[in-house]
């Protein structure tokens, strides 16, 4: 199983005020969205009636 956590570092100057929707997405994600991150770099994520897209750069994922 693994975790994924955003990496605020690349986030933060990017998403500002947005980041607290984009953290919850992130932690929701499934095991299956987090596969398809890794193998395509990139995943859309909708947050809301927002959507963006998530690059692999932008998150730490750990094997549990």
């Amino acid at each position: 199983m693994k975790t994924i956590e955003p990496n605020f570092k690349e986030l933060g100057p990017k998403y500002g005020k947005s980041m607290k929707l984009i953290t919850f997405a992130i932690k929701s994600m499934s095991q299956n969205e987090i596969k398809k991150l890794e193998q395509n770099k990139k995943i859309k994520v909708a947050v809301g009636e927002q959507s963006f897209d998530l690059l692999l750069s932008e998150v730490e994922i750990t094997n549990n």
